[in-house]
């Protein structure tokens, strides 16, 4: 599984950064979808989306070549919403209004 792949790769303590990861993408994509301290969660996830960028930059560009262009993509997402918010209709948004 993935910490395998980790341990493979190199990574210090390979089974909880595999847990850290899987948290990280099931529960920030959870959290900005629904908006819910979307901020926050948003950072955390262009964080990780940058390491995932350096992770795959030997592989070049395109994502067929499993390249960073995938975490590229998603980590502008990340950074858009930690820049505007969820928006008006979010949970955050309802909560402040």
């Amino acid at each position: 599984g993935t910490a395998g792949f980790l341990e493979s790769a190199g990574y210090p303590a390979p089974t909880l950064m595999a847990i850290l990861i899987g948290m990280v993408e099931f529960f920030g994509g959870l959290m900005i979808a629904a908006g819910f301290m979307a901020r926050f969660a948003a950072v955390a996830v262009a964080v990780f989306m940058a390491f995932a960028v350096l992770f795959h930059l030997d592989n070049g560009f395109f994502w067929t070549a499993r390249g960073y262009e995938y975490p590229v993509l998603w980590g502008i997402a990340a950074i858009f919403f930690a820049v505007k918010g969820g928006g008006a209709y979010s949970i955050d948004g309802k909560a402040s209004a």
